[in-house]
């Protein structure tokens, strides 16, 4: 996580001159698009500015919000919450976080979407890592893990299982982040996601260097 939002503030910082000539052209076609096309810009305008500007990211995730409850689109209604979860998350606003995050689950859930919720689960298993609240951390990366599990995708599989061993590297309890974190290396390989082993790989190096202190 911590590495993507590395990524992303550097783009903003690098590309300032030309961020407004992109907002502007995007603005620009915006009230021409038809409304699914409309509703996935809003969503790509929103994050956007998850990392540089809270107000613009949640100005357009409103506006997502606000188009999907006229359409009666509930799965881009949940979208919208779910984006402002990660907008909270992103500047340390938790509280809000949870309650967009549980939000967005009780849609989800009346649509049976599992990625959406699979998704949400997994965000709020990271807010409350970040909290320091361990036990409520596991509990919605395993709730993830099921909804991932019912979608048959080792990626994001792989991804739950590497989050759960950091969380049990964290609380020092680490042979059974281990076990986690080598799970996560076997479904990852499964998926052919080379590129993402990499994080599994530098945990189980950090249990190794906590051992050997």
């Amino acid at each position: 996580m911590k590495r993507v939002l590395v990524c992303i503030l550097s783009f903003v910082l690098v590309s300032g001159v030309s961020q407004n000539n992109y907002v502007d052209s995007v603005l620009m076609v915006l009230p021409t698009q038809h409304d699914t096309v409309k509703m996935q810009t809003l969503h790509r305008l929103s994050g956007y500015f998850q990392n540089s500007n809270a107000d613009s990211a949640l100005k357009y995730a409103d506006m997502l919000y606000e188009l999907a409850s006229k359409k009666n689109s509930v799965r881009w209604q949940a979208n919208a919450l779910n984006q402002k979860g990660l907008i909270k998350v992103t500047f340390n606003e938790y509280a809000s976080a949870i309650v967009f995050f549980k939000n967005a689950a009780k849609l989800y859930q009346t649509i049976h979407n599992n990625r959406g919720l699979g998704n949400v689960n997994l965000n709020l298993g990271l807010v409350y890592s970040n909290m320091g609240d361990f036990t409520q951390a596991v509990k919605y990366n395993e709730i993830a893990l099921k909804y991932y599990t019912e979608l048959n995708n080792p990626l994001l599989i792989g991804t739950v299982f590497n989050n759960i061993g950091l969380i049990y590297i964290r609380q020092r309890t680490f042979n059974k982040a281990k076990e986690y974190l080598d799970t996560s290396l076997v479904y990852l390989k499964q998926a052919g996601a080379t590129g993402s082993m990499g994080d599994p790989l530098l945990n189980l190096a950090i249990i190794e260097g906590e051992r050997n202190n």
